[in-house]
């Protein structure tokens, strides 16, 4: 590039640049040229200087601002904004969300313009800055000097100042030098321009200024400038050359004694800058990486190394480049070292294509057509494919050139390079075309490139697609055969549908005849009309079905109005009538029923009508048609017993009784005895009463009953009675009512059927001699079958034999495994014919052998034959059964030694779980604690709720197992709400100090707190719990999680009403009533965690026992609007008083269910509130306070203003915001409080209300 001054028609500069440049601009001044390449890299160059450097690899935009030497400039979704073009290597950087677009100065603002989709968004620039930076321009030192000291230090503001010290000596403003340079951090050349002032002041006192004095300030101002030759000039023709020797050797220290400054100051990329002028490579690469300035030290690096060996800086530079991802310096550093593959991997990472592809272009040719497809693809990425098109053509990739043209709107060089391509290739290509034409809505070029492409079928989809059905048959027709076009028709009519183009998707099926798939696509949207019309078209004999299918669709829905008209199309008016009446739509119903129906039809929707109203009506309706009645048994029918009969009451006295003993049926199938036997008893039915508490072996009411209504009963119930205590043995008892009854017949009936001859006999001899013969010869004939049985059992066994002998092995099982002792008393045959049905288990029924093994199994352990039992199970492996009989039997080793064969561990924990549980049940709880099984013995005594124990076993286990043992005791109190338990455990083993802990102390004062008024927990239990809560919050503050802060924060907080409470209770004790007052009024900011009626209660009580009347009247008139509330069972009350408007008091309060004060006490504060209203008016300045802050009126213990924020602390003592003019603090806690009030409550209690610690009389 060539700059020329076209008006003097020189040549200012000439730039070489390797690419090509799309763009270029100079500044203002015309000194500084900004461009950028088609690799979209960013240059500066200064012309005259010679020097060109690089500013971003990637440029998205970049512009002058206007009449200034800043540059803004977006790379990517960054803006860089460079202040002062002398300090190139820092910039200003902000993430943007859109594109620059440009930027506007005027009226001394600058702001940078950014469109974020569909708005333009404005960024302000920094106008102290840009006005500096044109000062120092115009070596305008005065006006820069002002307008720096107005700013604060920073990177660019430091650099600022060091160029002001530049510009100011060189105008020779020595005061302002010195100032900039000592700004800018530069110390000892602002110490060095300090003493040429001084001696510039000096000798300029003189009223003739000595020459010598003269000539060492001016050459000592050249040494600062470095113009050595000047110095020797100066001092050298003037014959001072012992002066000239002296300030030599005085720069030399100076020079020695900077770079020691900026060493111990830590200034090292000073150090490397100074070692690098002096020419000491290594020691600049040094100070250079120790500055953090790896890119600096690696362009040194290079050089050192093309010189000399290679050594460890390369190493250790390339490492600091990739760990602080300054990819493209690597890859410089890379390039200069001859490591191809990591410079081209380093430049690919940042996407400097342009400068990878240069590289392959030199060490691997073969490379280069990969990148330029590379960097056609990142140009696609970022959306300029009109750049990435001369890309691709580089790289062969021709359908990404046909893509990026097509997509960039280059359709003559898609095109073009399509009919160049060969046959094999040409028809993907054409078929892209026809993709970005179809997108563009070009449809006829589209279609050519498909036919092109040989693809008519995918024309043929685009026009339908776009609704152009001609155009689709045309093409079709053309090219497909008849079957191809109808599929395609057929799968893009789907395609309509499932995108609800619902229109397009008819047109489709009815052009293929596909008239079933129309109407069923309508069917599934409930688009019924449209179904109507095309079943009338096209499918006649199949309207009926659709009109019924159609109304039962609309009714399922609920659109009853609709189904209506459908169903009386089909004159199925009845389904009408009912559906109507299903949905309680009686006037329709009724509607119906009168237009389609008979006389009949409309008695029916009448009586239906008249069951289902309420109230009065339902009578005079019912009776108004003649159907009270049959109302009466609907509503029995239904258990609507209390209108059933209020009905009756009312319009069918004649059948009150039957409805009444049917409620009774009723209540005593529900169980609800007693109100059954008073509806039974109003029935005149006293004996189904009886019925029902013998029924339920409820013998004393039954007896009541019969005594009051019905005497003639208690025979039977004693009868009755007597039969229960016989099924349950008590024999005596059944004989003495069986005989009080006077029916001695019963209980000998009783004593045979049981055997019990001796019985029978005795009371036949008393009571019924008569019957003594026959009872005798009947207990003969039982002897003599007794004797028999062995035949029976023979008959049994030869039953069971017969039945193998006839192959009915099931039976014959089935028989052996029913024998007992009881039917043969010989445990040998038992055995013989038990293990018999084994075999034939095993033989004939396989099927069977488990259920044989139990049934045998379990035989045996009836007959005391365990250790049997459990061998049979093991023989069969049930390990499990085996194990059980074992456990059982008390036989623990066995059991053991069959868990261990069965290798199953679950049978292991089985047998050491009952066996630990048989030691406790037997008080030798140790046993299993010194056998190691602490934790299980803990579970087991949990379970058992044996806390005691629990808390005993957790004290061997260390502090931490008590403390989580305790916390599961808690949990089991609150679960079970015992409270007072509770709080009696964590005072005595505390909590762990985790999330469960956490929750349970929250838990346990929210408990707390609702109960402050209510007398159900002392104060001292609420003191005692305070001050665990205290100090178990001090003991966890160090040693908690980032997760637990806010959970201790939660706790904090509950912390403080709880602390009020306890003073509360402590003032009252005292008889500090305006202390008590004050507290109580502080509570009703923590209301929302207290009952809210109680809360204004006893804020009322405090403020009138304090002789506050007004306030009381204030407190008591809330709490009555409370009470009312509560009465109205409404859920919550907003506070409408205009003090409690100005306060930090919730204004919104959820109301309880019922009342804490009892309607005495109610009643009144009540008289009270109206005796004072009428007496006094409310003072309304006696609970405002001013705002400190804003000085608007707030309710005086509020500790935020509503209207400017402002917070207060409170005062550890009341409560009450806190006087910044008389305060004072715990010196041990450091809680803050009023001064007053802290000295009248170490007066009395001499410790501090917050952290409990003594004071004496020298903390008042």
């Amino acid at each position: 590039m060539l700059v020329k001054d076209i008006l003097r028609d020189e040549i200012i500069d000439t730039i070489g640049h390797s690419s090509d440049v799309v763009w270029l601009q100079l500044n203002h001044h015309a000194d500084y040229l900004l461009f950028c390449d088609k690799a979209r890299e960013l240059y500066i160059f200064g012309l005259g200087e010679n020097k060109c450097s690089r500013l971003l690899n990637i440029c998205n935009y970049v512009q002058w601002v206007p009449e200034t030497n800043v540059i803004i400039a977006q790379s990517q979704w960054t803006l860089y904004i460079w202040y002062s073009i002398h300090n190139l290597q820092h910039a200003t950087k902000f993430s943007l969300k859109g594109d620059l677009e440009g930027v506007r100065r005027s009226q001394g603002h600058t702001e940078v313009l950014v469109c974020e989709g569909s708005s333009t968004v404005s960024y302000e620039l920094d106008e102290a800055l840009i006005e500096v930076g044109l000062s120092l321009e115009r070596s305008d030192v005065d006006y820069a000097f002002s307008a720096l000291e107005a700013l604060d230090m920073t990177f660019e503001t430091r650099f600022m100042w060091k160029q002001l010290g530049d510009i100011s000596l060189k105008e020779a403003k020595l005061f302002y030098a010195q100032c900039s340079y000592a700004c800018s951090g530069d110390v000892y050349r602002s110490h060095y321009l300090q003493k040429i002032n001084k001696a510039m002041r000096a000798f300029s006192d003189d009223t003739v200024p000595k020459q010598r004095e003269q000539c060492l300030v001016q050459a000592r101002l050249q040494v600062i400038s470095k113009k050595w030759k000047d110095v020797e000039t100066t001092l050298l023709e003037h014959g001072y050359i012992e002066d000239a020797m002296k300030l030599y050797i005085d720069a030399f220290r100076f020079s020695k004694a900077y770079l020691e400054w900026l060493m111990e100051t830590g200034q090292f990329e000073d150090v490397g800058k100074q070692y690098v002028i002096a020419g000491d490579l290594k020691q600049a690469i040094f100070f250079l990486l120790l500055g953090n300035l790896p890119g600096h030290a690696a362009d040194h690096a290079v050089k050192l190394f093309n010189e000399s060996h290679k050594g460890v800086f390369m190493e250790k530079i390339i490492h600091i480049l990739s760990n602080r991802g300054m990819t493209e310096k690597l890859g410089e550093v890379m390039e200069r070292l001859d490591n191809y593959d990591a410079a081209q991997h380093a430049y690919k990472e940042v996407h400097s294509f342009h400068r990878a592809v240069q590289l392959a272009q030199i060490f691997s040719k073969q490379d280069v057509m990969k990148l330029e497809e590379e960097w056609g693809d990142y140009l696609v990425s970022q959306n300029e494919m009109e750049e990435a098109i001369p890309h691709y053509l580089e790289s062969g990739s021709f359908r990404k050139y046909v893509q990026a043209a097509a997509a960039a709107h280059q359709w003559n060089k898609a095109i073009q390079i399509t009919m160049q391509q060969k046959t094999e290739v040409i028809k993907p290509i054409y078929t892209t075309l026809a993709r970005e034409f179809e997108k563009i809505k070009q449809l006829a070029k589209a279609e050519k490139m498909f036919i092109n492409a040989e693809l008519p079928n995918e024309a043929v989809i685009m026009y339908l697609k776009a609704n152009k059905l001609e155009a689709a048959q045309k093409v079709a027709s053309q090219f497909l055969s008849l079957d191809e076009a109808d599929k395609i028709f057929f799968r893009q009519a789907k395609d309509f549908e499932s995108s609800r183009r619902f229109k397009d998707a008819e047109k489709l099926y009815l052009e293929l005849g596909q008239h079933d798939a129309a109407i069923n696509m309508y069917k599934a949207q409930g688009m019924f009309d449209n179904v109507i019309q095309l079943v009338s078209q096209f499918r006649k004999d199949g309207l009926h079905e659709t009109l019924l299918y159609l109304a039962e669709e609309l009714e399922r829905k609920g659109m009853l109005r609709d189904a209506e008209h459908h169903y009386l199309e089909l004159e199925n008016w009845k389904h009408v009538v009912k559906m109507y009446t299903a949905s309680a739509m009686w006037e329709d119903a009724m509607r119906v029923a009168r237009s389609w129906g008979d006389i009949s039809a409309v008695n029916e929707v009448a009586y239906a009508w008249a069951i289902a109203v309420k109230g009065t009506r339902e009578i005079e309706t019912l009776i108004k048609l003649g159907f009270l009645d049959q109302a009466i048994d609907h509503a029995v029918s239904v258990g609507a017993f209390n209108d059933a009969l209020q009905m009756c009451t009312e319009g069918s006295v004649e059948k009150l009784k039957e409805v009444q003993s049917k409620f009774a049926k009723f209540l005593e199938c529900q169980g609800r005895v007693a109100e059954a036997e008073d509806i039974y008893i109003k029935a005149g039915k006293p004996v189904d009463a009886i019925k029902m508490y013998t029924a339920k072996n409820e013998w004393k009411d039954a007896v009541r009953v019969a005594d009051l209504f019905h005497p003639s009963a208690l025979t039977d119930i004693l009868v009755s009675q007597a039969h229960f205590l016989a099924e349950t043995n008590e024999l005596k008892k059944a004989e003495a009512l069986f005989i009080q009854a006077k029916r001695p017949d019963l209980i000998i009936h009783t004593y045979k059927t049981k055997n019990l001859w001796d019985d029978a006999i005795r009371v036949a001899q008393k009571l019924m001699p008569d019957a003594l013969h026959e009872i005798q010869h009947e207990f003969t004939c039982f002897v003599q079958r007794k004797s028999n049985n062995v035949e029976t059992l023979d008959s049994i066994m030869m039953d069971g034999m017969t039945a193998e002998s006839k192959q009915d092995f099931q039976k014959a099982i089935d028989i052996y495994i029913m024998m007992d002792l009881k039917s043969l008393p010989d445990m040998e045959k038992l055995r013989m014919v038990w293990y018999r049905a084994i075999e034939l288990a095993q033989e004939h029924a396989k099927n069977r052998i488990p259920e044989v093994v139990h049934a045998v199994a379990n035989q045996l352990v009836k007959a005391g034959q365990y250790q049997e039992a459990a061998h049979l199970y093991l023989e069969k492996r049930h390990y499990e059964e085996a194990v059980e009989i074992f456990v059982f039997d008390g036989q623990w080793e066995k059991a053991r030694e069959v868990a261990e064969r069965s290798g199953q561990e679950k049978l292991t924990k089985y047998i050491e779980k009952q066996y630990t549980e048989l030691l406790l049940k037997n008080g030798e709880a140790g046993m299993p604690v010194s056998m190691g099984g602490v934790h299980k013995t803990l579970n087991i005594c949990s379970e058992k709720e044996d806390w005691d124990k629990v808390h005993e076993l957790s004290i061997s286990m260390g502090p931490r197992a008590q403390k989580e043992c305790s916390a599961h005791h808690i949990s089991h109190c609150l679960q079970n709400s015992q409270i007072l338990e509770a709080i009696s455990v964590v005072k005595r083993y505390g909590l762990p100090h985790t999330l469960e802990g956490c929750d349970l102390c929250h838990q346990l004062a929210s408990q707390l707190l609702l109960s402050y008024g209510s007398g159900q927990i002392s104060s001292v239990v609420i003191q005692d719990f305070r001050n665990f809560l205290h100090t178990y919050l001090q003991d966890g503050r160090g040693s908690i999680s980032s997760e637990m802060k806010s959970v201790f924060e939660d706790l904090e907080a509950v912390l403080i009403p709880l602390t009020y409470i306890v003073l509360h209770s402590l003032y009252l004790q005292q008889g500090m009533k305006e202390f008590a007052a004050k507290v109580s009024v502080s509570l009703l900011r923590f209301i929302q965690s207290l009952l809210p009626d109680l809360a204004f209660f006893y804020a009322g009580v405090s403020c009138k026992e304090a002789g506050w009347y007004d306030k009381a009247f204030v407190f008591f008139n809330q709490y009555l609007d409370i009470a009312e509330t509560i009465d109205d069972k409404e859920t919550s009350i907003v506070l409408d008083h205009p003090t409690f408007n100005s306060s930090d008091i919730p204004q919104v309060l959820t109301i309880p269910k019922g009342h804490s004060i009892n309607s005495d006490k109610q009643q009144e504060i009540q008289d009270w509130v109206i005796q004072y209203s009428v007496n006094r008016q409310e003072d309304k300045t006696s609970m405002i306070r001013e705002c400190t802050n804003c000085q608007s009126s707030i309710f005086e213990a509020s500790l935020c203003c509503p209207s400017c924020k402002a917070l207060s602390k409170a005062c550890c003592v009341t409560g009450y915001p806190l006087d910044e003019y008389g305060k004072t603090e715990c010196p041990y806690c450091h809680m803050p409080a009023n001064t007053s009030d802290w000295k009248s409550f170490l007066e009395v209690f001499h410790i501090c209300p917050w952290c409990n610690m003594h004071m004496d009389g020298s903390h008042m």
